[in-house]
């Protein structure tokens, strides 16, 4: 076994050495080395090589066949079988060349068609709603200092030069800012305070002198797990047309219901059995439905797939009541099938919709205001919404994600491995304003009551605790495209190339063959060129590297994952992941629960969680009010709320504070509790006193669901000014349903210089 890695390690070093790859670090890192007992400053020089990699794959367009490049003059060489050789080496290098010439000009053609896409990727019925566009694939994409004759490449000073100075790239008129957050997670190029290139896959290129080509720049940020992300819904949104359904289904019931006993109660009396049987039946059906609503609607109590299953029968048999007492029924003069026909038929429709092909209604069951959520939710809302973001993990050769990745224990670790956040929201209801031109029934909004990420928060504190990394997040070891030398192979290779290709067309143009030194030269760049071509071909050396690459990562104490900033990078996923979810559902704003009603009220007083959240003004403070010893600022814009406003300002909308129902204003009977009135220094809110539990149309239905949950019982009309408590929020426009939302972005996405920040 030792004989076999030495081997392995030697072959390495050869086709390192074939590549003109010196010593160093990434020679030690092939030679299994134990560099981390070098100490920090080795550290710092691995750094800006762990990054994901995998085959050169072309996942933009399928490539056709170019034409090879034209045979040589016979003059060149007397040896046949050397021009033989020569001519199916270059031919099958064209071949390739031309393949990453298609691959970008198709990339460029489809970011001017569809900027802000991945070139079309995030248009395709199989994108997943969480993935957002990049910036940095467009302005890659629309570099002019490279050329079509060497394949689209630059070096990678030229690449770095690019990326620092402020943008001037248009796509359309989408200005293509790009941040080092972005630059720095891809793994392309990582910059210190003063601009110099410290990092990345640029860096390598530079020191082993290799030209950088677009395709390789492309095809890295196309692997970005944070443009490979998908959403989970463990909650109501899961089945988006349950309520609506069903509610049609309860009312036409309700009413067939009504019909038939008053009709009933004039024939026979209240005294019949059969009206008896009736009164019974519904009943049932107020205990059944009450129960339905709060395991379904505002989710207060536990989701149960066999209650909603026997929720569908308990319907069947009372309208089968009906059916087998027709005969009796019309000999009395009553129409049965005029009441039958129509509930059947929404019958059909809504047993459809609760069996929901089998499926759960709700994917968890812990999606519900369980004691342990308590703290985060404010109950009442007309559904309960539940996301989890994650990173997929498509491609284990890749990325380090799902092998080698490390991720601590979160809220859904048995359900989502790779989680990146969850976000609890809930649909209510806006109340009804001249300004909004709405009605009780018309404006709708989506608040979000909590907004985490286990990972960045357990991240966070390994930074802090970690000597190596200084606390800082821009420190830590990336493993995205971690497989530098696959892309450096293939980036040498295409040098190698044009070189070779230089110099036959420079001689066979001007002398029509190859003189002495022209044929050494030749033998020299063929030998170099072959060498690579084999060696990446194997892909031995690729593979080898990754899992060096992921036994440094796994050796290391801090966790690494992408969008760490809560402003910039996961937070605004999230609320940009919102915005999508609201133009998709009809519904009119998304926004933020304020701190005196959840994050403040109900958790621990932490001025982390005002500064994240803000209250109803969108703001962090409070007037006078000090918090973990420090003296809160009301004029400052809280984080969350500022990414609305900047949100507002792309989109042509406004954000601001409106008004939003504690319940369901169409249904009148609310089931409520008492609370503490939150005060913060000089300021009291007394719309926290009450918190609605649920909101039904009878009172019956009310009675039996406080008998359950406990709380008091009031009716409330819809305009009633004590239903509704403030929110800062964002509203939904027309174009935020047709414009892409950008997946990397600073303050108000007006940054110029992405060393400003």
């Amino acid at each position: 076994m030792a004989e076999q890695q030495k081997t392995a390690a030697e072959e390495r070093s050869e086709a390192l050495s074939t590549l003109g790859v010196g010593g160093g670090i990434l020679t030690a890192l092939l030679a299994r080395k134990p560099i981390f007992r070098t100490g920090k400053k080795v550290i710092k020089g691995i750094r800006g090589l762990m990054d994901s990699g995998k085959k050169a794959t072309d996942d933009i367009s399928d490539v056709t066949d170019q034409s090879m490049v034209s045979a040589p003059s016979k003059n060149i060489a007397d040896d046949m079988a050397a021009y033989e050789s020569l001519t199916k080496q270059q031919a099958a290098a064209r071949k390739l060349k031309d393949a990453d010439i298609q691959f970008v000009e198709e990339a460029q053609k489809r970011v001017k068609e569809n900027p802000l896409t991945l070139a079309g990727r995030n248009l395709s019925e199989r994108a997943d709603e969480s993935v957002h566009g990049s910036a940095l694939f467009d302005y890659i994409a629309t570099f002019p200092g490279m050329g079509r004759k060497k394949g689209y490449v630059a070096s990678a000073d030229a690449w770095a030069s690019y990326f620092k100075k402020p943008s001037q790239q248009k796509v359309g008129n989408i200005k293509l800012e790009i941040t080092r957050d972005e630059l720095f997670d891809t793994n392309i190029a990582k910059f210190d305070k003063d601009g110099n290139l410290t990092g990345g896959y640029l860096k390598l290129a530079k020191d082993e002198n290799v030209p950088v080509s677009a395709r390789t720049l492309l095809e890295m940020v196309a692997r970005n797990p944070a443009n490979n992300t998908g959403v989970i819904k463990i909650g109501n949104s899961a089945t988006p047309q349950l309520q609506p359904v069903v509610d049609d289904f309860i009312d036409t019931f309700e009413n067939s219901y009504a019909r038939v006993m008053s009709h009933v109660k004039k024939t026979a009396g209240e005294d019949s059995s059969f009206f008896k049987t009736l009164q019974g039946n519904i009943d049932d059906h107020f205990e059944v439905w009450m129960n339905f609503q709060g395991r379904n609607y505002g989710t207060y109590l536990q989701p149960n797939t066999q209650a909603d299953r026997n929720f569908i029968q308990t319907y069947r048999k009372m309208m089968k009541t009906i059916q087998d007492n027709k005969q009796a029924l019309e000999e009395t003069g009553f129409m049965v099938d005029d009441v039958l026909k129509p509930l059947n038929n929404k019958f059909k429709k809504f047993e459809n919709v609760v069996a929901n092909s089998g499926k759960p209604l709700q994917r968890d069951q812990n999606a519900y205001y369980s004691s342990t959520n308590d703290a985060y939710r404010q109950y009442g809302s007309e559904t309960y919404d539940n996301d989890i973001v994650f990173f997929k993990v498509s491609d284990p050769d890749a990325s380090i994600f799902g092998r080698g990745f490390r991720q601590p224990s979160h809220h859904y670790t048995s359900e989502v491995p790779n989680a990146l956040y969850h976000i609890r929201y809930g649909r209510r209801t806006v109340q009804k304003s001249d300004e909004l031109s709405g009605t009780a029934d018309q404006e709708k909004i989506y608040v979000v009551d909590e907004l985490q990420s286990d990972v960045h928060q357990k991240m966070r504190k390994e930074l802090l605790d970690s000597g190596v990394f200084d606390g800082k997040p821009e420190n830590r070891l990336n493993p995205i495209n971690a497989n530098f030398l696959n892309a450096l192979f293939r980036d040498r290779r295409l040098e190698k190339f044009n070189e070779i290709e230089d110099l036959l067309n420079t001689q066979v143009t001007t002398k029509g063959r190859l003189s002495k030194e022209a044929q050494d030269k030749y033998k020299k760049l063929s030998a170099e060129f072959k060498s690579i071509d084999e060696a990446q071909t194997s892909e031995a050396l690729g593979k080898n590297s990754l899992q060096v690459m992921q036994e440094i990562y796994r050796k290391n104490d801090v966790d690494f994952m992408p969008l760490f900033n809560d402003q910039r990078g996961w937070g605004a996923h999230a609320l940009k992941l919102m915005v999508k979810r609201a133009s998709n559902d009809g519904v009119d704003y998304i926004g933020i629960s304020p701190a005196e009603m959840v994050s403040l009220k109900k958790a621990t007083r932490k001025i982390k969680n005002l500064r994240f959240y803000g209250n109803a003004r969108g703001t962090a403070g409070y007037r006078n009010y000090t918090l973990n010893d420090q003296l809160t600022n009301p004029k400052q814009t809280a984080e969350l709320p500022q990414i609305l406003k900047d949100l507002a300002k792309q989109y042509n909308s406004e954000a601001k504070t409106i008004m939003v129902s504690k319940s369901d204003p169409k249904k009148p009977f609310k089931v409520f509790r008492e609370t503490d009135i939150f005060d913060a220094g000089e300021e009291i809110f007394t719309y926290t006193k009450t918190e609605h539990m649920g909101a039904f149309k009878t009172q019956i239905e009310a009675e039996k669901f406080a008998s359950r949950v406990g709380g008091g019982i009031k009716e409330m009309s819809a305009d009633d000014p004590d239903l509704y408590y403030p929110v800062f929020a964002l509203k939904i426009t027309p174009e935020m349903a047709k414009l892409p939302q950008k997946l990397y972005k600073s303050k108000g996405g007006l940054v110029v210089n992405i060393f400003k920040w």
